[in-house]
């Protein structure tokens, strides 16, 4: 799983504005995460490998992204991540040196506001992990609990030093940075990093749905149209979309509104559906 699936995963699973941890970020952009132990025999395994095949047979297809991180996130919740953080408790076990584990670690108990628990993973990473990782990951439970400046200012220096950091290492720190910004009432500074992350020229969901939120707040929902008008297939965008016409009084909103409705309803329908079993 390499770092724009993560990212996905997070923009599916967090909501914009909510405390929450920062995803993993790697040592490079192709890094991938581990894969653990699961029964062939598990229904939701082998749904998980057909997405993650499908996935793997058109890697930059954003839908098949997104239903596989839809997917992690629905069979995690499921157990209030107790499974996840089991399985990554084990893979420590094993090596201690495991960056990915920890960072996600640090996520799910960010999740769970368990914010003691979540600074002692980032604490582990320095020096196992990049400046930039180390940093991004205190940085944001500080950020969440009380020093937002000194967090935002950390970060920022971090990666300024970073020059040698990825594109998708500095679009991830650029969110996390705007994110902060805002939460200082700095809405230039957030306008800018938002910019910044855009310019990269990577279409990523969970920044979309950052600037659409930045904008829909302060009144700029013109600009949230102009922005989203091409992403009706992202349940997360078509959201922030349909808030947008609707502000404006737009036609295509009541259309926008009950796909949503229709999108949510049958994803409730799936999870409520019980598994079959083969005879």
């Amino acid at each position: 799983m390499d770092f724009r699936l993560v990212a996905v995963i997070l923009g599916v699973v967090l909501p914009i504005g909510l405390p929450v941890a920062a995803p993993f970020l790697p040592q490079h952009d192709g890094q991938v995460l581990e894969r653990l132990p699961a029964r062939r025999d598990d229904p939701a395994m082998a749904e998980l490998r057909q997405l993650r095949e499908r996935l793997a047979a058109a890697p930059g297809n954003a839908e098949a992204a997104a239903a596989l991180a839809q997917r992690y996130f629905e069979l995690a919740s499921a157990d209030g991540f107790a499974g996840a953080l089991a399985d990554l408790e084990r893979t420590l076990a094993l090596d201690p040196e495991h960056v990915e584990a920890r960072a996600w670690r640090a996520a799910i108990f960010m999740v769970q506001a368990d914010y003691p628990a979540a600074a002692r993973e980032c604490v582990a990473l320095d020096g196992r992990a990049s400046e930039l990782l180390a940093t991004g990951c205190a940085a944001y439970v500080e950020a969440t609990t009380g020093d937002a400046r000194g967090a935002y200012r950390r970060l920022a220096e971090a990666l300024r030093r970073a020059t040698a950091a990825g594109p998708y290492a500095r679009l991830w720190t650029l969110t996390r940075l705007a994110e902060m910004a805002t939460r200082l009432s700095d809405d230039a500074g957030a306008e800018r990093h938002f910019r910044d992350a855009l310019a990269l020229g990577i279409t990523d969901n969970f920044v979309l749905a950052a600037y659409a939120d930045f904008l829909l707040a302060h009144r700029r929902a013109a600009e949230v149209v102009a922005l989203l008008k091409d992403w009706e297939r992202s349940d997360t965008l078509l959201l922030r979309l349909a808030l947008a016409e609707q502000s404006l009084g737009l036609p295509a909103a009541a259309r926008h509104s009950q796909a949503l409705g229709e999108r949510f309803a049958a994803a409730a329908l799936r999870r409520r559906r019980p598994a079959t079993s083969s005879t």
